[in-house]
């Protein structure tokens, strides 16, 4: 008898700790699916991420399952200032899918994580500066994490300056992202997009950035690195590899054009480009303090003018151009030289070279026909586009 009883109570209690466990899961599920349950989840990433900022994290609604999967709706992150509040980050929805004892361990790791129409909107304060640093106190331990894959679509870019603004769309993305102790890394296995001011389309992009953390500076002040970084448009085809620094604007990057369309180029990278063309090509690129330097060999076809083996060394500054060297073929002739271009009202170019068996009958003054000639010399020209005026010395 009494061991009826003992037998009888046990599972009394196991029913009763089964029915206590089913009623804290659906209470735990009902919960997180709050307006409450996602305010706090917001306080307390807020908290962490951007205590002692003018950043504060909004989210919307939290649906799924703590254990292995979740829906975010509608997260923000807001900028209020002083002088007026906008929204640096918004998503439409974040889908996420782990493993919750590898996403509590020491790195962090998620398996899935995908983000639709994110919009990112980046504004000058008022001392003209644009707001990129929006990192806490403890932002600046760079905060260990792993998404294995990462999935981005229908992005929105808006980078806002003074007078201008550039605007991109239709952001596509495919990769994962690490966190480091020294950087922030991201791996690109397909990426498009639309450059909407600058009116190209982007349609594939793949490669490795890296933000690497500089010991002495806060991650915005520290450098990006490229590692055979690709884009390709409709007509042009760019690798990079090397490191810029948004902070001080200084470039050290290596471009491999293959083939690189002028026309295009202009559109990227915001200049009328005047002449049309293609060329395949290494250029060295670097700059800093306002003053750019380019160096490369070229292979093509510019504004009717064929290259072989064309050496360059340029340098812009300010309203100058100046072709510091230049050396090899031009339209089957042979060129060494240097030479300016004066960016002013009246777009003056000056060169002064040797040459070798210049014809000027193939092609060396475009829509006007000239007789055969075998030049070899030093040559001097000025040449007003304006005006469409040559002039030899």
């Amino acid at each position: 008898m009494a061991e009826r009883v003992i037998r009888k109570r046990i599972l009394i209690w196991i029913s009763s700790f089964i029915v206590f466990v089913i009623v804290m899961v659906i209470l735990g599920l009902l919960f997180v699916h709050t307006d409450f349950f996602a305010d706090r989840v917001a306080d307390v990433l807020g908290s962490y991420c951007f205590h002692g900022t003018d950043y504060k994290l909004e989210i919307g609604k939290i649906d799924g399952n703590l254990l292995g999967r979740l829906y975010i709706r509608n997260l923000i992150i807001r900028y209020r200032g002083d002088d007026f509040s906008y929204d640096v980050v918004r998503i439409e929805e974040i889908n996420c899918r782990y493993d919750l004892i590898s996403l509590l361990g020491k790195r962090h790791r998620m398996e899935r994580l995908s983000l639709l129409r994110p919009h990112i909107w980046i504004k000058p304060g008022p001392s003209e500066i644009n707001r990129m640093s929006v990192g806490g106190e403890s932002f600046g331990k760079l905060f260990r994490f792993a998404v294995e894959e990462l999935d981005v679509s229908k992005g929105q870019i808006i980078c806002q300056g003074v007078n201008s603004a550039d605007a991109v769309k239709d952001i596509k993305f495919e990769g994962s992202v690490t966190t480091r102790k020294d950087g922030f890394y991201v791996q690109m296995r397909d990426g498009s997009c639309n450059l909407i001011t600058r009116k190209i389309s982007i349609n594939e992009m793949k490669g490795n950035v890296v933000w690497k953390k500089d010991k002495d500076k806060d991650i915005a002040g520290s450098n990006i690195l490229f590692e055979n970084y690709s884009v390709r448009t409709g007509s042009s085809k760019l690798i990079f590899n090397g490191k810029f620094n948004p902070g001080s604007m200084n470039i050290d990057i290596r471009v491999k054009s293959a083939p690189l369309d002028l026309k295009e180029a202009g559109y990227i990278f915001d200049f009328a480009a005047e002449e049309t063309g293609r060329v395949n090509g290494v250029f060295d690129i670097r700059g800093e303090n306002g003053t750019l330097n380019v160096k490369g060999v070229a292979d093509g076809i510019i504004g009717g003018f064929a290259l072989n083996d064309f050496n360059m060394d340029i340098t812009v500054n300010d309203s100058i151009v100046r072709m510091n060297h230049f050396e090899g073929g031009i339209n089957g002739a042979y060129v060494v030289g240097d030479g300016a271009y004066l960016i002013e009202d009246e777009k003056l170019l000056k060169i002064s070279f040797n040459a070798e068996n210049i014809d000027l009958s193939k092609g060396f003054y475009p829509g006007t026909r000239l007789p055969e000639t075998d030049f070899t010399g030093k040559i001097g020209i000025k040449y007003y586009p304006r005006k469409n005026e040559v002039l030899f010395q």
